[in-house]
């Protein structure tokens, strides 16, 4: 996530925010109290496959309170799951594989399904540190 954040920063220019609940350890209100300030125009959730039956709640509920913020869904979910999700759920993206790339691509119009497009070595070497 944090290489990801780093290279849609400098790709885009946008103002781009990394944020790691489960690593600050924030209650569900906690999180969602941020969603209704910060009322982001793209939020990125990588969901695990193990925790999906709730992690989609939080998705309904993100979408329920801030209903113009592009939910983007990325990680190995999106790579077996993507069709399901865009058809059942309010997302405006799912990224395939690793996402630098597709969330560039995300930001800068795209949606549905983003298909694999990984870094080649130069472009790793490239990326900057946070």
């Amino acid at each position: 996530m944090g290489y990801a954040t780093t290279y849609a920063a400098r790709e885009t220019r946008a103002d781009v925010r990394f944020r790691d609940s489960i690593a600050l350890r924030e209650s569900y209100e906690k999180y969602y109290r941020y969603v209704d300030h910060e009322q982001c125009d793209y939020l990125f959730i990588e969901p695990a496959i193990s925790s999906w039956e709730n992690d989609r709640q939080v998705i309904d509920e993100i979408h329920g309170r801030c209903p113009q913020t592009r939910i983007v869904v990325p990680g190995p979910i999106a790579a077996t799951r993507s069709e399901e999700i865009l058809a059942r759920h309010p997302v405006h993206a799912c990224v395939r594989g690793e996402y630098e790339k597709g969330s560039v691509r995300v930001l800068g119009g795209e949606s549905g399904i983003l298909d694999f497009d990984l870094l080649t070595t130069e472009e790793m070497d490239a990326v900057p540190v946070l």
